[in-house]
């Protein structure tokens, strides 16, 4: 599994965004702009990240979505949470803080996935997965 390009870019595409959000906020338009690309880049790292799952062990493939689903909504927690602590201690720049903020979680993100992309798959047992029936017709 080497290090996927498309995920990497995105979740660097999210860091610009993020540190363009201050001034992007002075025009609805730009706002806008901002907030779709926001969108886009944020979301698009789920797709390739639930394939890489399930490429990396089969067998248990919902249950790796269903805790990555749980990772990514403690992820939208915890930020909220820091958002709230930025923007409480940040005074009057509160807000505009919050991209910069923001886009060095990416950087933190980038480097977890480097290094995460680096841990090898266990390899795959021949034969019928642990706990799945035989095959029909096999008698045991």
């Amino acid at each position: 599994m080497g290090v996927h390009p498309r995920p990497a870019r995105h979740v660097a595409g999210l860091g610009v965004v993020l540190a363009a959000l201050p001034p992007a906020r002075d025009g609805l338009f730009t706002a806008a702009v901002a907030m779709a690309a926001w969108g886009i880049t944020a979301m698009a790292t789920q797709p390739p990240q639930q394939h890489r799952l399930f490429a990396i062990a089969p067998a248990s493939g919902p249950l790796l979505l269903s805790l990555n689903s749980s990772a990514t909504f403690a992820g939208i927690s915890l930020g909220g949470f820091a958002g709230g602590l930025v923007i409480e201690h940040g005074g009057a720049d509160g807000l505009d803080l919050l991209g910069p903020y923001g886009a060095g979680l990416t950087v933190l993100a980038l480097v977890t996935a480097l290094i995460g992309v680096r841990v090898k798959a266990p390899a795959q047992p021949a034969g019928p997965a642990h706990g799945a029936p035989e095959p029909a017709g096999r008698a045991g």
